[in-house]
Protein backbone atom coordinates (compact mmCIF):
# COMPACT_ATOMS: atom_id res chain seq x y z
CA UNK A 1 0.00 0.00 0.00
CA UNK A 2 1.42 3.40 -0.97
CA UNK A 3 0.88 6.52 1.05
CA UNK A 4 0.72 10.23 0.41
CA UNK A 5 0.90 13.06 2.93
CA UNK A 6 -1.02 16.30 2.60
CA UNK A 7 0.87 19.34 3.95
CA UNK A 8 0.83 23.16 3.66
CA UNK A 9 0.60 23.28 7.48
CA UNK A 10 -2.30 20.81 7.35
CA UNK A 11 -2.10 17.86 9.72
CA UNK A 12 -3.47 15.17 7.46
CA UNK A 13 -2.36 11.69 6.62
CA UNK A 14 -3.89 10.07 3.57
CA UNK A 15 -3.60 6.37 2.72
CA UNK A 16 -4.37 5.17 -0.78
CA UNK A 17 -3.00 4.06 -4.11
CA UNK A 18 -1.56 7.38 -5.30
CA UNK A 19 2.12 7.59 -6.15
CA UNK A 20 4.52 7.94 -3.22
CA UNK A 21 5.89 11.31 -2.17
CA UNK A 22 9.17 12.37 -3.79
CA UNK A 23 10.11 13.99 -0.44
CA UNK A 24 10.30 17.51 -1.90
CA UNK A 25 8.75 20.01 0.55
CA UNK A 26 5.31 21.19 -0.44
CA UNK A 27 4.80 24.62 -1.95
CA UNK A 28 2.97 27.22 0.07
CA UNK A 29 -0.76 26.89 -0.51
CA UNK A 30 -2.05 29.58 -2.89
CA UNK A 31 -5.68 28.50 -3.30
CA UNK A 32 -8.24 26.27 -1.56
CA UNK A 33 -7.89 22.52 -2.04
CA UNK A 34 -10.71 20.00 -1.76
CA UNK A 35 -10.29 16.23 -1.50
CA UNK A 36 -13.50 14.44 -2.46
CA UNK A 37 -14.89 10.95 -1.98
CA UNK A 38 -12.69 10.03 0.99
CA UNK A 39 -13.37 8.23 4.25
CA UNK A 40 -12.61 10.77 7.01
CA UNK A 41 -11.57 9.38 10.39
CA UNK A 42 -12.28 12.16 12.88
CA UNK A 43 -10.97 10.52 16.09
CA UNK A 44 -14.07 11.78 17.92
CA UNK A 45 -16.86 9.82 16.23
CA UNK A 46 -17.79 7.42 13.49
CA UNK A 47 -15.90 7.69 10.18
CA UNK A 48 -17.48 9.88 7.49
CA UNK A 49 -17.87 7.92 4.26
CA UNK A 50 -17.73 9.51 0.79
CA UNK A 51 -16.90 12.86 2.36
CA UNK A 52 -15.08 16.00 1.27
CA UNK A 53 -12.39 17.85 3.15
CA UNK A 54 -11.45 21.43 2.25
CA UNK A 55 -8.44 23.39 3.43
CA UNK A 56 -7.24 26.91 2.70
CA UNK A 57 -4.21 28.85 3.95
CA UNK A 58 -2.97 25.67 5.58
CA UNK A 59 -6.08 25.12 7.71
CA UNK A 60 -9.11 22.85 7.42
CA UNK A 61 -12.15 24.98 6.59
CA UNK A 62 -14.79 22.29 5.97
CA UNK A 63 -15.13 18.52 6.34
CA UNK A 64 -18.02 16.13 5.91
CA UNK A 65 -20.51 14.78 3.41
CA UNK A 66 -22.03 18.23 2.89
CA UNK A 67 -18.84 20.26 2.72
CA UNK A 68 -19.03 23.03 0.11
CA UNK A 69 -16.17 23.37 -2.36
CA UNK A 70 -15.10 27.02 -2.79
CA UNK A 71 -15.00 28.54 -6.23
CA UNK A 72 -11.59 28.20 -7.86
CA UNK A 73 -10.47 25.41 -5.56
CA UNK A 74 -8.20 22.62 -6.72
CA UNK A 75 -10.18 19.37 -6.53
CA UNK A 76 -8.46 16.04 -5.83
CA UNK A 77 -10.43 12.85 -6.37
CA UNK A 78 -9.75 10.72 -3.30
CA UNK A 79 -12.28 7.97 -3.93
CA UNK A 80 -11.32 4.86 -1.99
CA UNK A 81 -8.78 6.70 0.16
CA UNK A 82 -8.76 7.23 3.93
CA UNK A 83 -7.87 10.52 5.64
CA UNK A 84 -6.60 10.55 9.22
CA UNK A 85 -5.48 13.32 11.53
CA UNK A 86 -1.71 13.58 11.56
CA UNK A 87 0.01 12.27 14.68
CA UNK A 88 2.07 14.52 16.96
CA UNK A 89 5.13 13.09 18.70
CA UNK A 90 5.11 14.87 22.05
CA UNK A 91 8.79 14.34 22.88
CA UNK A 92 11.60 13.38 20.55
CA UNK A 93 15.13 14.30 19.50
CA UNK A 94 14.13 14.14 15.83
CA UNK A 95 16.05 16.78 13.92
CA UNK A 96 18.65 17.00 16.69
CA UNK A 97 20.33 13.64 16.17
CA UNK A 98 20.91 11.39 13.18
CA UNK A 99 23.15 8.43 13.95
CA UNK A 100 23.66 7.57 17.62
CA UNK A 101 27.08 6.04 16.97
CA UNK A 102 28.39 9.15 15.18
CA UNK A 103 29.13 11.95 17.66
CA UNK A 104 29.13 14.67 15.00
CA UNK A 105 25.46 13.98 14.24
CA UNK A 106 24.30 14.25 17.86
CA UNK A 107 23.26 17.79 18.74
CA UNK A 108 20.58 17.23 21.38
CA UNK A 109 22.57 18.30 24.44
CA UNK A 110 25.16 20.86 25.49
CA UNK A 111 27.96 20.63 28.03
CA UNK A 112 27.27 21.87 31.54
CA UNK A 113 24.14 21.55 33.67
CA UNK A 114 22.41 24.91 33.19
CA UNK A 115 21.51 25.59 29.55
CA UNK A 116 18.07 27.24 29.43
CA UNK A 117 19.09 29.23 26.33
CA UNK A 118 19.49 26.12 24.11
CA UNK A 119 16.82 26.23 21.39
CA UNK A 120 15.74 23.11 19.53
CA UNK A 121 14.35 25.06 16.58
CA UNK A 122 17.74 26.64 15.88
CA UNK A 123 19.55 23.30 16.08
CA UNK A 124 16.91 21.44 14.05
CA UNK A 125 18.26 19.79 10.89
CA UNK A 126 15.60 20.03 8.14
CA UNK A 127 17.60 17.64 5.93
CA UNK A 128 17.56 14.77 8.42
CA UNK A 129 16.87 11.42 6.72
CA UNK A 130 14.71 10.49 9.72
CA UNK A 131 12.13 13.18 8.95
CA UNK A 132 10.65 11.57 5.79
CA UNK A 133 10.53 8.24 7.64
CA UNK A 134 8.43 9.76 10.43
CA UNK A 135 6.34 11.66 7.91
CA UNK A 136 5.61 8.55 5.84
CA UNK A 137 4.28 6.89 8.99
CA UNK A 138 1.76 9.64 9.66
CA UNK A 139 3.70 11.90 12.04
CA UNK A 140 3.16 15.44 10.83
CA UNK A 141 4.48 17.37 13.84
CA UNK A 142 7.02 16.70 16.60
CA UNK A 143 8.07 18.39 19.80
CA UNK A 144 11.83 18.42 19.37
CA UNK A 145 13.33 18.41 22.86
CA UNK A 146 16.89 18.99 24.11
CA UNK A 147 18.37 16.71 26.76
CA UNK A 148 21.20 16.66 29.26
CA UNK A 149 22.10 18.61 32.38
CA UNK A 150 19.61 20.00 34.88
CA UNK A 151 18.06 22.68 32.68
CA UNK A 152 18.28 21.20 29.20
CA UNK A 153 16.84 24.04 27.14
CA UNK A 154 13.80 25.01 25.10
CA UNK A 155 11.76 22.56 23.05
CA UNK A 156 9.97 23.49 19.81
CA UNK A 157 6.95 22.24 17.87
CA UNK A 158 8.17 21.44 14.36
CA UNK A 159 6.33 20.47 11.18
CA UNK A 160 7.66 17.53 9.18
CA UNK A 161 7.74 19.52 5.94
CA UNK A 162 9.82 22.49 4.83
CA UNK A 163 13.11 23.59 3.31
CA UNK A 164 14.50 25.34 6.40
CA UNK A 165 13.98 25.25 10.14
CA UNK A 166 12.08 28.54 9.82
CA UNK A 167 9.64 26.87 7.40
CA UNK A 168 9.19 23.93 9.74
CA UNK A 169 8.74 25.83 13.00
CA UNK A 170 5.16 25.87 14.27
CA UNK A 171 5.91 27.32 17.71
CA UNK A 172 9.21 28.07 19.41
CA UNK A 173 10.11 28.21 22.17
CA UNK A 174 7.43 25.81 23.35
CA UNK A 175 8.55 24.79 26.85
CA UNK A 176 11.52 24.91 29.21
CA UNK A 177 12.85 21.44 30.05
CA UNK A 178 14.21 20.43 33.45
CA UNK A 179 15.64 17.01 34.33
CA UNK A 180 14.85 16.28 37.97
CA UNK A 181 17.69 14.62 39.93
CA UNK A 182 17.31 11.09 41.28
CA UNK A 183 15.84 11.28 44.77
CA UNK A 184 16.49 7.68 45.82
CA UNK A 185 19.71 5.93 46.80
CA UNK A 186 20.85 3.29 44.34
CA UNK A 187 22.31 0.29 46.19
CA UNK A 188 22.92 -1.89 43.15
CA UNK A 189 26.24 -3.78 43.34
CA UNK A 190 27.62 -2.05 40.23
CA UNK A 191 27.17 1.48 41.67
CA UNK A 192 30.57 2.86 42.70
CA UNK A 193 29.35 5.89 44.67
CA UNK A 194 28.59 5.46 48.34
CA UNK A 195 25.19 6.38 49.81
CA UNK A 196 26.67 9.54 51.28
CA UNK A 197 28.19 10.54 47.95
CA UNK A 198 24.87 9.99 46.17
CA UNK A 199 23.07 12.17 48.72
CA UNK A 200 25.64 14.93 48.34
CA UNK A 201 25.38 14.77 44.54
CA UNK A 202 21.56 14.93 44.71
CA UNK A 203 21.60 17.88 47.12
CA UNK A 204 24.16 19.69 44.98
CA UNK A 205 21.98 19.35 41.88
CA UNK A 206 18.87 20.53 43.73
CA UNK A 207 20.79 23.55 44.99
CA UNK A 208 22.07 24.32 41.49
CA UNK A 209 18.52 24.20 40.18
CA UNK A 210 17.25 26.46 42.95
CA UNK A 211 20.11 28.92 42.42
CA UNK A 212 19.47 29.08 38.66
CA UNK A 213 15.81 30.00 39.11
CA UNK A 214 16.68 32.47 41.88
CA UNK A 215 19.26 34.19 39.66
CA UNK A 216 16.88 34.21 36.68
CA UNK A 217 14.13 35.77 38.81
CA UNK A 218 16.51 38.41 40.13
CA UNK A 219 17.62 39.16 36.56
CA UNK A 220 14.00 39.48 35.42
CA UNK A 221 13.19 41.94 38.21
CA UNK A 222 16.33 43.94 37.50
CA UNK A 223 15.54 44.20 33.77
CA UNK A 224 11.98 45.30 34.51
CA UNK A 225 13.24 48.02 36.81
CA UNK A 226 15.71 49.52 34.31
CA UNK A 227 13.33 52.26 33.25
CA UNK A 228 13.06 53.64 36.76
CA UNK A 229 15.11 56.59 37.92
CA UNK A 230 18.49 55.68 39.29
CA UNK A 231 18.32 52.04 38.17
CA UNK A 232 21.39 51.08 36.10
CA UNK A 233 21.26 49.10 32.85
CA UNK A 234 21.92 45.39 33.23
CA UNK A 235 23.76 43.48 30.55
CA UNK A 236 21.70 40.91 28.70
CA UNK A 237 22.27 37.35 29.91
CA UNK A 238 20.79 34.98 27.32
CA UNK A 239 20.45 32.17 29.86
CA UNK A 240 18.24 34.11 32.26
CA UNK A 241 16.52 36.01 29.45
CA UNK A 242 15.26 32.73 28.00
CA UNK A 243 13.71 31.76 31.35
CA UNK A 244 11.55 34.88 31.76
CA UNK A 245 8.45 33.45 29.99
CA UNK A 246 8.58 30.43 32.31
CA UNK A 247 8.91 32.63 35.38
CA UNK A 248 5.98 34.75 34.22
CA UNK A 249 3.84 31.65 33.68
CA UNK A 250 3.35 32.20 29.95
CA UNK A 251 5.48 29.17 29.00
CA UNK A 252 5.23 25.74 30.66
CA UNK A 253 8.10 23.99 32.37
CA UNK A 254 8.38 20.28 31.57
CA UNK A 255 10.04 18.54 34.49
CA UNK A 256 11.26 15.08 33.54
CA UNK A 257 10.45 13.04 36.62
CA UNK A 258 9.69 9.33 36.70
CA UNK A 259 9.38 7.82 40.18
CA UNK A 260 7.12 8.95 43.02
CA UNK A 261 9.84 10.80 44.93
CA UNK A 262 10.83 12.79 41.85
CA UNK A 263 7.24 13.65 40.96
CA UNK A 264 6.30 14.76 44.48
CA UNK A 265 9.47 16.83 44.84
CA UNK A 266 8.96 18.44 41.42
CA UNK A 267 5.36 19.39 42.20
CA UNK A 268 6.35 20.98 45.53
CA UNK A 269 9.20 22.88 43.86
CA UNK A 270 7.01 24.14 40.99
CA UNK A 271 4.45 25.43 43.52
CA UNK A 272 7.15 27.36 45.36
CA UNK A 273 8.44 28.80 42.10
CA UNK A 274 4.89 29.48 40.81
CA UNK A 275 5.55 27.66 37.54
CA UNK A 276 3.18 26.19 34.95
CA UNK A 277 4.21 22.57 35.40
CA UNK A 278 4.03 19.55 33.10
CA UNK A 279 5.41 16.23 34.33
CA UNK A 280 7.43 14.48 31.62
CA UNK A 281 7.96 10.73 31.74
CA UNK A 282 5.80 10.20 34.80
CA UNK A 283 6.24 6.44 35.09
CA UNK A 284 4.83 6.48 38.64
CA UNK A 285 2.32 9.26 37.96
CA UNK A 286 -0.58 6.80 38.25
CA UNK A 287 0.42 6.22 41.88
CA UNK A 288 -0.22 9.88 42.81
CA UNK A 289 -3.29 10.83 40.74
CA UNK A 290 -4.87 12.95 43.50
CA UNK A 291 -1.75 15.10 43.75
CA UNK A 292 -1.67 15.78 40.00
CA UNK A 293 -5.43 16.10 39.54
CA UNK A 294 -5.87 18.58 42.39
CA UNK A 295 -3.29 20.88 40.81
CA UNK A 296 -4.35 20.26 37.20
CA UNK A 297 -0.87 19.06 36.22
CA UNK A 298 -0.64 17.29 32.82
CA UNK A 299 1.58 14.25 32.32
CA UNK A 300 3.52 13.70 29.11
CA UNK A 301 3.99 9.93 28.86
CA UNK A 302 7.00 8.70 26.91
CA UNK A 303 7.15 5.62 24.68
CA UNK A 304 5.42 2.49 25.91
CA UNK A 305 7.60 0.00 24.03
CA UNK A 306 9.90 -0.75 26.99
CA UNK A 307 10.35 -2.95 30.01
CA UNK A 308 8.79 -2.20 33.42
CA UNK A 309 10.97 -0.02 35.65
CA UNK A 310 10.46 -1.88 38.93
CA UNK A 311 10.86 -5.56 39.73
CA UNK A 312 7.41 -5.64 41.29
CA UNK A 313 5.65 -4.05 38.27
CA UNK A 314 3.34 -5.98 35.98
CA UNK A 315 4.80 -6.83 32.58
CA UNK A 316 2.36 -4.49 30.80
CA UNK A 317 2.71 -1.46 33.10
CA UNK A 318 4.38 0.74 30.43
CA UNK A 319 1.45 0.04 28.07
CA UNK A 320 -1.20 0.54 30.76
CA UNK A 321 0.26 3.81 32.10
CA UNK A 322 -1.68 6.26 29.87
CA UNK A 323 -5.01 4.64 30.78
CA UNK A 324 -4.14 4.59 34.47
Amino acid sequence: MKRILIFSSLLLFMVGTLFASDQIPAKKQTKPIAITGVMIHTNTGAPLANATIVFADGKITAAGTGAQIPEGAEVINGTGKHVYAGMISGETQLGLTEISAVRATRDMSETGRINPNVRSDRAFNPESELIPVARANGITMVVSTPTGGLISGLSAAMFMDGWTFEDMTFKAPLALNVSWPDMTINRAPWITKSEEEQKKDRDKQLQELSDAFRDARAYMEAKKAEGQKGIPYHKVDVRWESMIPALEGTMPVVVWAYDIQQIEAAVAWAEREKLKLIIGGGYDAWRVPELLKSRNIPVLVVGTHRLPSHRFDAYDDPYALPAK
